[in-house]
This record gives structure tokens, C-alpha cells and sequence, in this order.
């Protein structure tokens, strides 16, 4: 007899349950604190939620992207931030079932219960991975977000080609800087810095250059030049 398959209510439910049993309260306050109270957590330290959640998305990606996304938006709508974690954690899982859904679906996690802790990865996991193979097709779209009032849209423009090494469009990536770079807030300031240190891998010269060319907050140009204070990057003579 060949079992029905759950359904995504069905495994969802099953991991609730499973996070609850686990639940710290001691640790849940920390973590919340660690967050500056923003969201409630259950106290399940990443190692432990890992392990937990290793069936729930095992038995996810064998249903369809319409399912996927659905279980996706369920653990969003749940108030202890451990499931927004899982949340991603299963649409990186499921990369190859990746299409303009997910990247739509994207887009909405990153304005929904916004923090650095979900959307860095969603910027550099799920962003840059879903449009890395057609990126300069999609240049209006990041520049859009870098005009966007919404702080972490901009961010997301920053930081998107985090991964891209050689193939960061770093023409693009300034634009966005200068697009950006009058903004006072710590996350875009810390962005901007991030971006370059990065880039400063591939081309430490060109991002030693715009430190100096480029109106960049203190904290910017410290964080961009890191790297290469450090000596992990020594430039050319």
C-alpha cells in the first residue's frame, strides 16, 4: 500500500511540535536580546535547529514549487524567528526548483519582518544566487532598489553580489554606492563598507582608489579597507 504523501499543513504542524519540545527559555531571551528584542524566539541554538529541521525539509522538497513556497509563507507568518531561519534555510535547499515565483517570493521576505539576520541571506543566498546567471539583465531592478526608501531593499542592492568574485559588475555596485552613500543609517553605511572589502579581494587597487574618491561615512571606509589592512589582500606594486 503506497502511504499518501503529507501535506504541507501536515509537516508543518510536525515541526512546531518538534521545535517546542525543544524550546529554551532561558536561551530564547538571549537570542531575542542578542536581536534587540525585535522577535521572540523559542532558545534553539542553530546546531540543534539544523538537526530538527532535517526532515522538514527533506519531505518539503519532494512537493511541488507551489507547495514549497506555501510552507515557506506559513513559517514567516510564525512569530518565533528560529522558523524564518528554517524558512530560509529550505529555499536554499530547494535552489533547482528556483523560477520568477520564488524570485517574486524573494522579494517579499526581504520587506516582511526585516532584520540584518534574514535578509543578509536572502541578499547574498537567494538574490544573488537566483540572478547571478542573467544579472546585467536585471541592472534596473537593483538600482531601483538602491532609490528605494526601504533600508533594507538597499541593502539588498549592496550586498547582493556578495558571492560574484570576478564576476561582480563593479560599475553597478557604484552606481548603487552613490546612490546610497548620503543615507546616515548604520545598516546601509556598514553595506557600502561590506561591498568593497569584499570586491577589494579581486581588485584591492580600484577599492584603496574609491575609498579615497568616494564621500564615504567613517564607518564605511574602515569596514572596505579591512581586508587589506589586515594584509589578507596585498596589493600590487
Amino acid at each position: 500500500m503506497i502511504m499518501p504523501k503529507a501535506t504541507t499543513s501536515e509537516l508543518v504542524k510536525e515541526l512546531v511540535s518538534t521545535f517546542e519540545k525543544h524550546a529554551d527559555l532561558s536561551i530564547s531571551m538571549e537570542m531575542s536580546k542578542y536581536m534587540k528584542s525585535h522577535f521572540p524566539f523559542l532558545g534553539i541554538k542553530k546546531p540543534l535547529r539544523v538537526e530538527l529541521q532535517k526532515p522538514f525539509i527533506a519531505n518539503v522538497k519532494l512537493l511541488g514549487s507551489a507547495e514549497i513556497i506555501e510552507a515557506v509563507k506559513v513559517l514567516w507568518n510564525l512569530p518565533e524567528r528560529e522558523f524564518q531561519y528554517t524558512a530560509i534555510e529550505l529555499l536554499v535547499a530547494c535552489k533547482r526548483k528556483w523560477n520568477e515565483a520564488f524570485s517574486q517570493l524573494f522579494i517579499e521576505l526581504i520587506t516582511e519582518k526585516s532584520w540584518w539576520d534574514t535578509v543578509d541571506i536572502i541578499a547574498s543566498k537567494l538574490i544573488g544566487g537566483y540572478y547571478f546567471k542573467e544579472h546585467s539583465h536585471y541592472k534596473h531592478l537593483f538600482i531601483k532598489w538602491s532609490l528605494d526608501e526601504n533600508i533594507w531593499l538597499n541593502r539588498v542592492a549592496l550586498i547582493h553580489q556578495l558571492s560574484y568574485k570576478n564576476n561582480t559588475d563593479k560599475d553597478l555596485l557604484l552606481q548603487i554606492i552613490l546612490n546610497v552613500v548620503h543615507k546616515q543609517n548604520f545598516f546601509i553605511r556598514k553595506g557600502i563598507g561590506w561591498a568593497l572589502r569584499q570586491y577589494s579581494y579581486i581588485e584591492p587597487h580600484f577599492v584603496l582608489q574609491q575609498v579615497e574618491i568616494l564621500p564615504l561615512s567613517n564607518l564605511s571606509k574602515r569596514e572596505a579597507i579591512k581586508a587589506i589592512q589586515r594584509k589578507t589582500i596585498i596589493p600590487n606594486q
